[in-house]
């Protein structure tokens, strides 16, 4: 007969994220800037809580490609740590932007892996 009792601490990791990813500072368009239900956007940095996965994910954009398109230092609370391309549209709801659409593509270790295209786009995370 097995008796007492077993506790387990967990503890959240502190992200750091170094502030210099890119020579000219990049920041994310105006219109995306500020809370979002599960995202923030400040700046050049964006965080987003996945329900879905369990995680939150650290992004920092280092470079536009294209309008609307980011490669994105990428770190997560699981530990993950990587680039991506991160993708951000306003979908409008009457006369404003009141929608934030985000794709997130794959993880990679090289930034010269992550890919930032519709096509990349289209098996995200």
């Amino acid at each position: 007969h097995l008796s007492g009792n077993e506790v387990f601490r967990l503890n959240k990791k502190k992200i750091q994220i170094p502030r210099s990813y890119s020579k000219k500072r990049l920041v994310l368009p105006a219109w995306s800037q500020g809370k979002w239900d599960s995202i923030e956007v400040r700046g050049a940095d964006l965080t987003y809580r996945s329900q879905e996965r369990m995680t939150t994910y650290h992004m920092r954009a280092i470079h536009s490609p294209t309008p609307g398109m980011f490669h994105a230092k990428v770190v997560t609370e699981c530990g993950d740590k990587g680039y991506a391309c991160l993708a951000l549209q306003p979908r409008h709801a009457g006369s404003s932007a009141a929608i934030l659409e985000m794709k997130i593509g794959q993880i990679n270790t090289q930034l010269e892996d992550a890919t930032c295209s519709d096509l990349a786009l289209e098996d995200p995370l």
